[in-house]
């Protein structure tokens, strides 16, 4: 690899702790205990930046899920909590309201209930018990279907979110289609999601790279970082920020 090439990588790689140490300074977690009839529900909450993480854990069971919504500390106020011999579900309510389907659990894979209605005649009867569950608000609709770079999103799916994967021309989503590439690349070796970024090297470069793309994933907007060689001092390089206005 040519030695600009590693400068980049090195580079690259100092980026990415800089954003998953300011990930980690604006962590912040929380343990605290719930109850459901007789059973006692260990919370781990962990508000990383827009989002929080959740962990439920029911003797040596986990739940884990993802949500955002409204900031705050400790917010699951309750759990419903269901097991027989072929599921075992919980739904938590957070900051007294019903966010999120029902998280079932079979055979070490997770489901939203919503995915497994009508398996299980007693798991059916325990949600139709629930006050202000409305089972409408999480199924599936193919309706809204935006095709871009031959994958299909459908977007009545996908609430408040956006969707992205990166392909052999740049990075695919539900938004846009961001082209970095003039040519084909399968072999991107130099590209990661970190938080709320996407970092790749420029591959129209041929043999070596002096220049990476940042892609915002909040506003799908990129930026380039270019390393280019001081001229006044050997083996000196710099870094210029290109901002995408």
């Amino acid at each position: 690899m040519k030695k600009s090439s590693k400068l980049l990588l090195i580079l690259l790689s100092v980026v990415c702790l800089i954003i998953v140490l300011f990930k980690i300074v604006n962590v912040k977690k929380y343990t605290y205990k719930l109850k459901y009839d007789k059973y006692n529900l260990v919370i781990e909450e962990v508000h990383e930046h827009d989002s929080y993480y959740f962990e439920v854990k029911i003797n040596k069971t986990v739940f884990p899920f993802r949500i955002k919504v409204k900031k705050g500390r400790k917010i699951i106020n309750s759990i419903y909590y269901y097991k027989d011999n072929s599921f075992e579900c919980i739904l938590p309510i957070i900051n007294n309201e019903i966010k999120t389907d029902m998280i079932c659990l079979s055979d070490s894979t997770l489901y939203d209930y919503s995915y497994i209605t009508t398996k299980d005649q007693k798991l059916d009867d325990f949600v139709s018990s629930i006050t202000n569950y409305n089972l409408n608000n999480y199924k599936n609709t193919l309706s809204n279907k935006n095709t871009v770079s031959g994958i299909n999103f459908y977007n009545s799916n996908i609430i408040k979110h956006n969707v992205y994967v990166s392909n052999y021309k740049g990075l695919v989503s539900n938004v846009k289609d961001n082209v970095f590439f003039t040519k084909d690349v399968y072999d991107n070796q130099l590209s990661v999601f970190v938080n709320n970024y996407y970092l790749t090297a420029d591959y129209n470069e041929l043999y070596e790279f002096n220049e990476f793309i940042i892609v915002n994933l909040n506003n799908n907007k990129s930026d380039y970082l270019k390393l280019y060689k001081d001229t006044r001092k050997e083996n000196q390089y710099k870094l210029q920020i290109t901002y995408n206005k």
